[in-house]
Order: C-alpha cells, then sequence, then structure tokens
C-alpha cells in the first residue's frame, strides 16, 4: 500500500474519530457507562488506575464464577437431563454474558453498534472509555479476551477473538493479560505435560512383566550390545510406565 493511501486512511480516520466524541449521543452513552463502571469522568489518568480497575474486574469475574457457577451448574444439568437443550443454551449464554468482563465487553459492543460502526471500532472505544483519549483510540482491533464456563467440559475456558485486522503485534501486546488470566485457572496448577524417555522400551517391559516375566528375564530380552539392563532397571522402566498412563501402582 502505497504512503500517500495510508496518509489519506489515517487522516479520515481521525475525522471521523474526532466527529464520533463530539455527538451528544456518544458522549452521553459513555458517561452512562463510566458511571456504571466505576470509570471517572475524566478517564483512569495513570498505570497505576489503569491496572488497580482492571485488577477489581478480573478478581469480580473470578469471584462471579467460583461463587455462582455451583448453583448455575445444577440448573444446567437438570435442563439437560430434560431434554430442554434450547434453555439450557440460553440459560449458559446469560450467565456467561452476565461475567463482569463480558458483560463489560457486551457493553462497549452495544454502544459501537448503536452508533453504526463496525465491529474494528471496539477495541478503540474501550479505551476511549477507560482514558479518555482521543488520540489513543488506535488504527487497529486488538484481540478480544473473555471468559466462559464450557458446559459439556464443566470448567472455565479463556476466548482470544481476532479479526481480519488482528496483527501478531496486537496478541503480543495483551499477551500479559492473558497470561494473567490463564494463572487463575483452576487446572493451571496441574504440571505441564513432561515427555517420557523411552516411553515404547517401558511399555514393553510392562507389558512382558503383565505376560508373567520375571524381572530377570524381561532385563536378559531388553539387553542389547551397547546396553546392559537390570532387573533393577526393569523395575524403575515398569514404574515410570505406570505413572505415566495413571495404572493404580498398588
Amino acid at each position: 500500500m502505497k504512503r500517500e493511501h495510508i496518509q489519506k486512511a489515517s487522516s479520515r480516520l481521525k475525522q471521523n474519530i474526532k466527529v464520533l466524541v463530539n455527538k451528544p449521543s456518544f458522549i452521553g452513552a459513555i458517561s452512562t457507562l463510566r458511571k456504571k463502571w466505576n470509570i471517572p469522568e475524566e478517564g483512569l489518568q495513570t498505570q497505576e488506575e489503569l491496572d488497580n480497575w482492571y485488577k477489581k474486574l478480573n478478581n469480580g469475574t473470578e469471584n462471579y464464577f467460583q461463587t455462582l457457577w455451583p448453583i448455575k451448574r445444577q440448573e444446567l444439568v437438570d435442563l439437560q437431563s430434560k431434554g430442554n437443550l434450547a434453555d439450557r443454551k440460553r440459560i449458559q449464554d446469560e450467565f456467561n454474558n452476565l461475567a463482569p468482563r463480558n458483560a463489560f465487553l457486551r457493553d462497549i459492543q452495544k454502544l459501537t453498534h448503536n452508533q453504526k460502526l463496525s465491529p474494528r471500532w471496539v477495541d478503540g472505544i474501550k479505551r476511549y472509555l477507560l482514558l479518555n483519549d482521543p488520540n489513543n483510540m488506535g488504527m487497529f482491533v486488538g484481540p478480544v479476551i473473555s471468559t466462559k464456563i464450557d458446559m459439556e467440559l464443566d470448567t472455565e475456558v479463556i476466548s482470544l477473538e481476532i479479526e481480519a485486522e488482528t496483527t501478531l503485534e496486537d496478541i503480543k501486546a495483551i499477551w500479559p493479560e492473558v497470561k494473567e488470566m490463564q494463572a487463575n485457572l483452576p487446572y493451571k496448577k496441574q504440571k505441564k505435560f513432561q515427555p517420557l524417555r523411552k516411553f515404547d522400551r517401558n511399555k514393553q517391559a510392562f507389558e512382558l512383566h503383565q505376560q508373567g516375566k520375571k524381572y530377570r528375564e524381561i532385563a536378559d530380552e531388553l539387553s542389547t550390545d551397547e546396553n546392559t539392563i537390570t532387573e533393577e532397571g526393569v523395575s524403575k522402566m515398569i514404574e515410570r510406565y505406570k505413572k505415566k498412563v495413571d495404572i493404580n501402582r498398588a
């Protein structure tokens, strides 16, 4: 794309932003949302204020799911058992949409729609809502992060939505927030998968033992000219295999 065209497009966007932030309907909608979400009328002025505001939003979202999901889950299970799948999905969507982080995003999406703007404005309007700076609305739409309960998996999941204009730099910019949200997932404490060295050999040792062979016999069968295996080695192979595939070692 030629530089001249980029400059013209940038100039048009700046003009559109200037018109938007001076529209009474937009000013009124922004003021209403700032009151609803405890954002100062002049916007958040420092990085510390912004960080604290996001911290409260994230904590409120986490508390929402931890407190209300057990109750809502039983309601959804009852509906599913009765075959009311449409009602179950509607209620589940309503539950997810009311989570503070998701509700905040939906409010911005509604404002964007009411102002007859394309979805690519959502991220810029969010920044304006928070910071009150039209020069910081940006040219591109970044990824949208949302949290929801997956009924089928019965667990909390994070969604990352991107659009045609999203770039790798956009994703990198919001990755610290994604990492923070990942750290709060209930199953984050599970250890990452660690590859098991010589898995096939350990599996073979286990299967031979299941067939009734003694450790000495297995050691002789698996030993090579380059690697002599002991009975103790066979025992460790079997234990490692059983641990990796969650076989009860009782």
